[in-house]
């Protein structure tokens, strides 16, 4: 990727993007018996994993849009069909893996949809335990019942567990990778919506995180699950971890796939939008950044629901970016000297054509995913330092196809270095859409950014304007000029609230009055008319202003 196209984007997202949802904050639903499990997890002194597992509080599925309570859908085996223990090396350290698989039948009326089994946290509200239900859980955390070898309480490191998707371990090497196989984990989902009753005596707090059982569970299907921990180790002191603990969970499910997600593909951008609470009259606008500004490529409309349908139309030719930049030469393979590309940028606007915010993506462990058009095939991996910015650089594990890819990007800095890194993700690769609201910003339409503007000196000229309510902007905003001698009234402009349903269909249109001092000599200098709220810039636009006597 060149400094140029990180630079711009970077400052393209600063200047219009804050990183808050575009939709208000989901209303919780309605309170529910939460179905509540105990899987019993334990390692005996010869290593051999044993698992059981039990219903604690029969209840309500905690399920609508997002993730919503679902109760007690669902029938666990008490007995695992299979459990497996191993050590690994995970980024440095030593750990243990724990992974065992249970059959889940749904035994509801329906189907289930996106059945998602979610780890809760468990707290005594009023340090009684005599009116507890159930024990609760090891503060902050969904495990309980945490002891050594010898059965004493270990209940310290209970923190230190992780739930986890069941891995498999390269036996040359020693480390582990998520298994494909196992039961998908996912992470980041909004639990906002579970609206589940906990036990007598506790509070629940349901965990962002969890296994996702299946799409669709038919009335009466069985599915395994496959639930799966880390926890580290010391080998020189086996007898000082912990080897058995409960992990405390409840039953979810997303109709809408909102959180879980979808399969993804490549050159289609489909799905729902995580929390989305705006009803209809939106649309979703497939936009490239050129010499000229942005290029609107193809719009479709959001549904009221926050589902998008948006097959990608991609760049002119003549538009395209190279991605390898000269000034950061690749440190490793390297299939061709260089491919050219675009960045689609996902923009969420009102009825009357006010840019709201953009739509990103990320995968179930919520790394950022970006869609990128390639010219021709690339394969590239390695490092690339750039040579004038020594503080940007650059890592690559990418094979890029013609057309279409999916590809996640990374950002991290170490000291005073800023390095990118870019890696290709398979087709069909599960992924989540989310609305990110812009920055309030006043974009004016007209006049165009460096139009031509005539003044005579001491007569007053009244400008139409036309201007888009970027980021829902609204109320009072005060304009500014930058010449001296030279003033903008009214200074202050009241801009309606935006109200979903009760938008128009057109730009908010008024009149500004440029006034140039009497007396002042003729000129030709750049104006740029700046707009304040609360203090701060909330939009900016230049013009090439002449003042004749």
């Amino acid at each position: 990727m060149t400094k140029r196209m990180l630079l711009t984007g970077l400052t393209a997202l600063l200047a219009a993007c804050a990183p808050t949802p575009l939709p208000a904050a989901p209303t919780p639903a309605a309170s529910h018996p939460a179905g509540l499990y105990e899987l019993q997890l334990r390692v005996t002194d010869q290593g051999v994993g044993q698992a059981s597992l039990r219903r604690v509080d029969p209840g309500g599925l905690l399920s609508g849009q997002a993730l919503i309570a679902a109760g007690d859908p669902v029938q666990l085996g008490a007995q695992a069909i299979t459990t497996q223990t191993f050590t690994t090396r995970k980024n440095g350290a030593d750990i243990r893996h724990i992974s065992t698989t249970f059959a889940a039948t749904n035994v509801t009326a329906s189907a289930l949809q996106n059945l998602t089994l979610l780890p809760v946290v468990l707290t005594d509200t009023d340090g009684d335990p005599e009116n507890n239900a159930t024990a609760p859980t090891v503060a902050g955390t969904p495990f309980r019942s945490v002891r050594l070898f010898d059965g004493s309480d270990a209940s310290g490191q209970a923190a230190s567990i992780r739930p986890v998707q069941g891995q498999q371990v390269n036996v040359q090497t020693g480390e582990s990778t998520d298994n494909p196989a196992a039961t998908l984990f996912l992470s980041g989902l909004n639990v906002a919506s579970l609206g589940a009753t906990p036990p007598a005596g506790l509070s629940m707090t349901v965990q962002n995180q969890g296994w996702l059982a299946a799409e669709t569970l038919a009335q009466g299907a069985t599915v395994p699950v496959t639930f799966a921990v880390d926890l580290p180790i010391d080998r020189s002191n086996t007898r000082g971890q912990a080897f058995s603990f409960s992990l405390m969970f409840t039953a979810a499910q997303d109709v809408t796939s909102s959180e879980v997600g979808l399969p993804a593909d490549p050159a289609v951008v489909r799905g729902t939008l995580q929390g989305w609470t705006r009803g209809a009259g939106y649309e979703l606008s497939e936009e490239y950044m050129a010499e000229s500004g942005w290029l609107r490529r193809r719009t479709v409309p959001v549904a009221a629901t926050g589902s998008i349908d948006l097959s990608l139309q991609g760049q002119e030719t003549s538009q395209l970016f190279p991605f390898l930049d000269a000034d950061c030469p690749v440190q490793g393979e390297q299939s061709a000297p260089n491919v050219h590309v675009a960045w689609p940028y996902l923009a969420v606007y009102s009825a009357q054509g006010d840019r709201l915010g953009q739509v990103r993506e990320v995968d179930t462990t919520n790394k950022p995913v970006r869609r990128l058009y390639a010219d021709a095939p690339l394969r590239v991996k390695g490092t690339a330092p750039c040579q004038s910015l020594p503080e940007i650089s650059f890592e690559y594990d990418l094979t890029l196809q013609p057309g279409w890819n999916l590809i996640t990007e990374t950002q991290r800095r170490v000291g005073e270095n800023f390095i990118v890194r870019y890696q290709s993700l398979p087709s069909g690769t599960r992924t989540r859409l989310r609305s990110v609201q812009s920055g309030p910003w006043v974009r004016v339409a007209s006049p165009e950014f460096g139009s031509e503007l005539n003044l005579r000196a001491g007569q007053p000229l009244a400008v139409p304007f036309q201007l888009f309510q970027d980021g829902g902007v609204s109320g009072p905003v005060t304009v500014t000029s930058s010449l001296p001698g030279v003033s903008v009234t009214p200074d202050t402009l009241n801009l309606p609230a935006l109200t979903g349903q009760a938008l128009g269909v057109q730009a908010v249109t008024t009149s500004l009055t440029l006034t140039a001092d009497a007396g002042l000599a003729g000129f030709s200098d750049p104006l740029t008319l700046t707009f304040f709220q609360n203090g701060q810039i909330v939009g900016r636009v230049s013009y090439l202003l002449t003042v004749t006597p």
